[in-house]
């Protein structure tokens, strides 16, 4: 009998220790992932800001490096429907299309820079938008880009105040346009505009918001060189559902 208590005794002390023993490992552990949580947090911040360094080098590389005819320059498409750009105009020479809004296609630079020549007023007006500044440097449209929004801009105006959505729409680049008494061009504005329509139709815009869009509107149209025409207005008024009959 006393043999047995004794073994018994042992087997407890036994499984008082190896309870003791697996804590202490627990603990241990939880110090080890904290410690590699910790490192792989700090890891993960370096990454990234060697990411950012990177790209910030790259870009700025890129900038800096002469342009070579054969480099290939990204070009977004900012019109709602599809768009194309030719190397001579009017759907001549060589053709680059784009199917839809927001879609990016490289064009060797020999090749944009005859599509810049050939299209001059849909490139300052902003009907497709070129990601780089060296291009836009060579030819001189720094102050189109100045107010020109990129697709990422386009997509967030819903999101602006209204006065800054008002600021915004009002002093978008205006396209110089060699026809006689066809006024200048505000196709940002045009772009800009249907995107916000369908904005509008979905929901996306504030009441606040559509008042100034309707402002804007009215603004650009007499900086256009013409009177606004009562049809223009009560399209818009339909598009918007704003009642003219009370303005």
């Amino acid at each position: 009998m006393a043999q047995n208590t004794n073994k018994k005794t042992q087997n407890e002390n036994s499984v008082s220790m190896t309870t003791e023993e697996m804590l202490g490992m627990i603990k241990k552990l939880q110090e080890q992932v904290a410690t590699l949580t910790n490192d792989v947090g700090k890891t993960e911040v370096k990454a990234e800001k060697a990411s950012k360094a990177k790209e910030t080098i790259n870009k700025v590389e890129s900038n800096t490096t002469p342009l070579s005819g054969d480099d290939d320059i990204t070009v977004v498409n900012l019109c709602e429907d599809g768009y194309a750009l030719s190397t001579l105009g009017y759907g001549n020479g060589k053709i680059y299309t784009f199917s839809t809004y927001g879609y990016e296609r490289d064009i060797p630079y020999n090749d944009l820079k005859e599509c810049i020549h050939a299209n001059r007023d849909h490139i300052e007006g902003g009907r497709v938008y070129i990601k780089d500044e060296r291009v836009i440097k060579k030819f001189r449209l720094q102050d189109y880009y100045k107010t020109m929004l990129d697709k990422d801009a386009i997509d967030n105006l819903k999101k602006l105040e209204p006065k800054k959505l008002y600021d915004v729409l009002t002093h978008l680049p205006v396209a110089e346009t060699n026809t006689i008494n066809s006024g200048n061009e505000p196709k940002q504005f045009d772009i800009a505009f249907r995107h916000i329509m369908r904005g509008i139709r979905n929901g996306e815009y504030s009441v606040e918001q559509i008042a100034q869009v309707e402002n804007a509107y009215r603004e650009v149209n007499k900086n256009k060189g013409k009177t606004i025409n009562i049809n223009e207005e009560i399209d818009f008024a339909n598009e918007v559902g704003i009642d003219i009959t009370k303005q």
